[in-house]
């Protein structure tokens, strides 16, 4: 009897617990993952779109030169304000980092607090 129940039992679980009907999908390579035949696989090309000639110049700066902010990260001194700038991740978050004096022509909009970028490109002043 004792037999019979635990058979009934891992059964019930087994049925309850098993695999999914549906078949396994296999996620696509990582970047610059080598492929099946061994040859690497080129990344995906992030870029961020140049400006139009007539868009503003702004002082850009990393965040861990502004008071308050003090950590790494895309800001843009806009009038009086100092604001962080969203739309530039294919930079990176440091990509001013340490460098001081830098300008760039960004198209985009202050919404928020925040200057979503459009455009971006260093210039020199």
């Amino acid at each position: 009897m004792r037999s019979n129940l635990a058979s009934l039992l891992l059964t019930v679980v087994g049925l309850c617990c098993g695999c999914p009907l549906e078949e396994a999908r296999t996620p696509p390579p990582p970047p610059h993952a080598p492929t099946s035949n061994g040859a690497q696989q080129p990344a995906a090309e992030k870029t961020v779109a140049k400006p139009p000639a007539d868009a503003p110049v702004y002082p850009v700066l990393c965040g861990c030169q502004v008071p308050g902010v003090g950590k790494c990260g895309n800001y843009a001194r806009v009038g009086e304000e100092t604001l962080p700038v969203v739309g530039l991740e294919a930079l990176g978050s440091m990509p001013f980092c340490g460098k001081k004096g830098l300008h760039a022509r960004i198209a985009g909009a202050v919404e928020g607090g925040v200057l979503h970028a459009t455009g971006f490109e260093l210039v020199k002043e």
